[in-house]
């Protein structure tokens, strides 16, 4: 059960569905309430008299209550109402003034209340009136006219009363009000369940009790090629790659201080810029002087593969050194494209599944840890198989990319789950595709000088940085 805080939370992130509820039922009770027939209600009192007979007043007061029961009941046959009908001066039947007039004896008194409703406050003050006046008639036609009888009297006739008894609008307004406050209440609650969407903001700081060690700016992810040089990018580009470094730097600070040798970069569904998100880290960690090897661990449809063929044609790659009977190096398999060495997927194999949870993919990766400072593997995404996880079960630390568009919360939290179960070390979420920033970029030629004073500079920012 939510606590209040976590209540006015979800209300406070769902408010527009929240106040258009609410508001949907107030206008629907106002209409509500403007199509009602209008009704005017009056009183007329009757008081009943039981005569003198009685020994003692406690014995009188007995009889007159009764009496006045008694006549209370009268009041209600259709032989009256039948004669009340044909003394009003519209057509009305008996049944009509029976369903329109209420008969109540009045606790502890001799008073009979005859309290009359209508569509308008003269035709309520006529019907209850002549409705006492009937009766009287009628009662003293058959009680005789004596003063030590029973009688029944007028009390008091009813009054014109304008005020309409219902509907009541602010009254109805207050009730629809409360009843609104409860279903839009409901209505946000029920949007916070079924709404996939992620809920990030520029102040959230962890997702699904996962830190976020990295922001990429909407329109900037993808930008960076594989040979790509900082002076051949545009400002977009270059403001991606201080994130790329901002986020390689962040994973030292969640690792222990001490940055992951390997790593996997793995994400919940496909299109969530996962590939991207693996070369721009390993472009970033080559200009700051780091050896880094990318590892396309996709042996189904490997994208990365894909870019390495266009830079550099076909060649072998993790499978080749996998099902290899003769033991390769590393070298024979990896590309090396301005700085950066790539191993591709290589060709299809058979199981890919049962390669990647061999002893040999065990050995490759200790390996390729002694040789580079910095091993990433792009990996297929956790919902297609169990190639994702079995690789991530044998890294140091694992990357989670997401994108603040597209992901959805239930498939995140299944691949949470899944690395939670292949025991992998996930240091972080990075959101893809976030917040457009519109801050330029701070190392631009117009804040750094440009040509070759201008590269100095950013050569001497790398420097610092890598320190």
């Amino acid at each position: 059960m939510l606590s209040l805080d976590q209540l006015a939370a979800v209300v406070w992130r769902r408010k527009v569905t929240f106040i258009v509820t609410f508001l949907l039922v107030m206008v629907g009770a106002a209409v509500a309430i403007s199509l009602m027939t209008k009704v005017y209600s009056t009183s007329a009192y009757l008081y009943v008299s039981g005569g003198k007979n009685a020994g003692s007043d406690y014995e009188q007061v007995q009889i007159n209550q009764v009496v006045s029961k008694t006549f209370a009941e009268l009041l209600q046959t259709r032989n009256v109402a039948n004669d009340v009908a044909a003394a009003l001066p519209w057509k009305e039947s008996g049944q009509g003034v029976l369903n329109s007039v209420s008969v109540t004896p009045v606790e502890s008194t001799q008073l009979i209340t005859l309290n009359a409703e209508a569509s308008s406050a003269e035709r309520a003050q006529t019907l209850a009136n002549t409705y006492a006046q009937v009766f009287i008639d009628q009662a003293g036609k058959v009680l005789g006219d004596t003063s030590s009888a029973t009688q029944v009297r007028l009390a008091e006739r009813a009054p014109l009363i304008t005020n309409q008894a219902r509907p009541r609008p602010k009254l109805y307004m207050l009730i629809a009000a409360i009843i609104g406050l409860i279903l839009a209440t409901g209505a946000a609650l029920l949007r916070h369940r079924t709404d996939q969407r992620l809920e990030l903001d520029d102040t959230s700081t962890e997702l699904n009790g996962l830190p976020l060690i990295g922001r990429v700016s909407a329109g900037t992810a993808g930008e960076l090629p594989l040979h790509a040089e900082i002076d051949d990018l545009s400002e977009r580009g270059r403001r991606a790659q201080e994130e790329y470094r901002l986020l390689l730097a962040n994973l030292s600070f969640v690792n222990h201080g001490r940055r992951p040798r390997t790593l996997a970069v793995v994400s919940s569904g496909q299109g969530e810029g996962k590939s991207t998100t693996t070369v721009s880290i390993g472009r970033a960690a080559v200009e700051m002087g780091v050896r880094t090897l990318l590892v396309d661990g996709d042996l189904r449809r490997p994208r990365l593969s894909q870019a390495v063929a266009r830079e550099a044609g076909p060649s072998a790659g993790l499978s080749s050194f996998l099902t290899s009977p003769d033991p390769l190096a590393i070298s024979e398999v990896a590309v090396d494209l301005g700085g950066l060495s790539v191993i591709p997927s290589g060709p299809v194999p058979v199981n890919p599944t049962a390669l990647l949870g061999s002893d040999e993919f065990i050995e490759f990766v200790e390996r390729a840890g002694k040789i580079y400072d910095l091993v990433i593997f792009d990996t297929p995404p956790l919902a297609v198989g169990a190639d994702a996880s079995l690789m991530c079960a044998n890294v140091e630390g694992v990357l989670l990319v997401i994108d603040a568009r597209s992901t959805r919360r239930t498939p995140l939290m299944r691949a949470i789950d899944q690395l939670t179960r292949a025991k992998a070390n996930v240091l972080g979420i990075v959101v893809n595709r976030a917040t457009q920033e519109t801050t330029p970029y701070y190392y631009d030629a117009n804040h750094t000088g440009g040509g070759d004073d201008g590269r100095r500079r950013r050569e001497t920012v790398s420097a610092a940085d890598e320190s």
